[in-house]
């Protein structure tokens, strides 16, 4: 159960900082263009077939919450993520919000602390 609550967390947090590239709307409905010229709705329905299915989005998650775990350790943080939004911040990406927890949280990619 506490595996299950540290992974749900642990999407959560990604999926605040992914959130707002989908809700960015470019011209044409598509989205702002990232590496390649693809915009992030592009990005993420990887078959191409014009809508994001749940597979298609955790794997988008989880490459994200790998773009934050600097250190590989299949945690996240309060300073990783501290570190993501401010870099997101200087790059003018959206998610680049302040954190605002407090405390010297972690968040698990659902490896057990046990």
């Amino acid at each position: 159960m506490k595996s299950c609550i540290v992974v749900a967390a642990s999407l959560m947090a990604v999926m605040i900082t992914a959130t707002p590239l989908l809700a960015q709307q470019g011209p044409g409905g598509s989205g702002g263009r990232g590496p390649g010229g693809k915009g992030p709705f592009t990005r993420i329905d990887t078959d191409g077939d014009g809508q994001i299915s749940e597979h298609e989005w955790i794997v988008h998650q989880s490459e994200r919450f790998t773009e934050i775990d600097t250190d590989g350790d299949g945690y996240v943080s309060e300073d990783e993520m501290e570190t993501h939004h401010r870099t997101m911040m200087q790059q003018g990406r959206p998610g680049g919000g302040q954190n605002r927890r407090s405390g010297n949280q972690s968040w698990n990619s659902g490896q057990s602390n046990n």
